[in-house]
């Protein structure tokens, strides 16, 4: 007797064995796509944490200078657990995919070598110019595709590294605006060394032999200037002096309108002011006869007020400005200072300024001068940057 399998009997059958086959479908597009999400979160990862490497770097190597190298005695050991401590702060205030990074620091010096020119990092811990960072980020509560599966995802592991390096140097040439952003500078210049019959002090015998009176100092945690002394010396600087010539002229970078004016004295200088001189200035430069005032422009008087305590640079000028109003005056180098007074007067604007150490990632590194070696670098300007 032959048994057929009725309709029922055989809808059974399939529905039987389409269910394996479906789960197996369900749980390769769950992998896939659990796989395609561990992808996004390690691509996010890695570029958030090589932003984070990248700016404790910067922020750790920033302090490795600072007034105290101005300071005849100055104590800079404690250096190295500022740059640590401004590390730490940056990672906890860049979390990478919603949490902190841990990070690692060490610390070095650059050496390059006058034959090959090739740049190496010494670690030591003794006067470093270089920080080291290593970052870190477990993957402990994210995706765990990753670790079940890593021949699929070509990783062994589902933390994601990352090193960054940032270097100070103060082997510069000039100056630049980075991007857009303008170059710290006040568009002032001081007399550099003093002239025979004026009672007014220069910069050489006031602050770098440091003759200068040394009542004020800035203090950072209260953002204020306080009326004690700290080791660096004040210079105090007049446009106008009845009858004999100041020691502080206003230098007109691209024109003289009142507008430009209020924008330097405001930002620096920017890539618009720069054009004539090949959107960068000398930080010594060799003949640069610049066009001056001793009319200090009364839209930078009203900015400057509400400067006190920045670090800005300045330009210092050789000779003698003269008496006239309008004139010239040949600028012999960038320097950097902190404002720490500021009057106006019918006679013209009474400043207060002191030394200060400035690291930007706007000061152009002179390359020939590293390859050299025995050249000596600015006291006042350093180069920051990214080496790695």
């Amino acid at each position: 007797m032959n048994i057929h399998p009725t309709k029922s009997t055989l809808a059974t059958s399939r529905t039987g064995s389409l269910i394996p086959a479906l789960g197996v479908a369900i749980l390769l597009a769950g992998a896939g796509m659990a796989l395609v999400l561990n992808q996004v979160w390690l691509t996010n990862a890695q570029a958030e944490l090589r932003h984070s490497a990248e700016a404790a770097a910067l922020a750790a190597a920033r302090t490795l200078v600072d007034d105290s190298l101005l300071l005849t005695n100055g104590d800079t050991s404690d250096r190295r657990g500022l740059a640590e401590v401004k590390a730490q702060q940056l990672a906890e205030t860049s979390p990478v995919v919603n949490r902190p990074a841990v990070v690692e620091l060490r610390f070095g010096r650059v050496a390059v070598s006058r034959n090959t020119g090739n740049r190496d990092v010494l670690e030591t811990n003794f006067s470093p110019d270089t920080v080291m960072v290593w970052a870190f980020r477990d993957q402990a509560h994210g995706n765990p595709v990753g670790m079940l599966m890593p021949a699929f995802t070509g990783r062994f592991d589902t933390d994601v590294r990352s090193q960054a390096e940032a270097s100070i140097n103060n082997l510069v040439r000039s100056v630049r605006p980075y991007g857009k952003v303008p170059v710290p500078v006040w568009p002032l210049a001081v007399r550099e060394e003093p002239i025979p019959d004026s009672p007014l002090p220069a910069w050489i015998p006031h602050i770098e032999e440091q003759q200068g009176p040394d009542n004020l100092r800035w203090d950072e945690s209260q953002r204020k200037i306080v009326h004690e002394a700290d080791g660096l010396p004040e210079i105090r600087l007049q446009s106008k002096l009845p009858g004999k010539p100041g020691n502080l002229v206003q230098i007109l970078i691209a024109g003289m309108d009142s507008g430009t004016m209020e924008y330097q004295f405001a930002n620096g200088w920017s890539p618009e002011d720069l054009k004539s001189y090949g959107g960068e200035f000398p930080v010594a430069p060799d003949d640069l006869v610049l066009t001056s005032t001793r009319e200090i422009d009364q839209s930078g008087r009203s900015v400057l007020e509400q400067q006190i305590g920045q670090v800005r640079l300045i330009a210092l000028y050789a000779g003698d400005a003269g008496e006239e109003d309008a004139g010239e005056v040949q600028v012999t180098r960038l320097v950097a200072a902190r404002l720490m007074e500021c009057h106006f007067q019918s006679e013209g604007v009474e400043l207060v300024l002191q030394p200060s150490v400035m690291a930007t990632r706007m000061a152009v590194l002179d390359e020939e001068a590293l390859y050299h070696g025995d050249v000596e670098g600015s006291r006042y300007l350093y180069r920051l940057s990214l080496t790695q």
